[in-house]
């Protein structure tokens, strides 16, 4: 098999982790309201409360596909 099966070191340098938090905080900050009301629903709403299992679910999945997607 190629090259795209093999592990990958993920690189954590401190510009790395900078990116990484920034870029973070640049797509969560704009939605936080919405997510904390996402939240809340998800908590409260007994037919959401598995809401709260879709963002691991999907962090999970891109994380597997990582080699096919770089």
């Amino acid at each position: 098999l190629g090259p795209a099966t093999a592990q990958t070191k993920l690189r954590l340098d401190p510009p790395s982790l900078a990116v990484v938090a920034v870029a973070l905080v640049a797509v969560v900050a704009p939605f936080a309201h919405a997510i904390g009301h996402l939240f809340n629903l998800w908590n409260v709403t007994p037919e959401y409360s598995h809401g709260i299992l879709i963002p691991p679910i999907a962090l999970l999945l891109v994380w597997r596909e990582r080699a096919w997607l770089s």
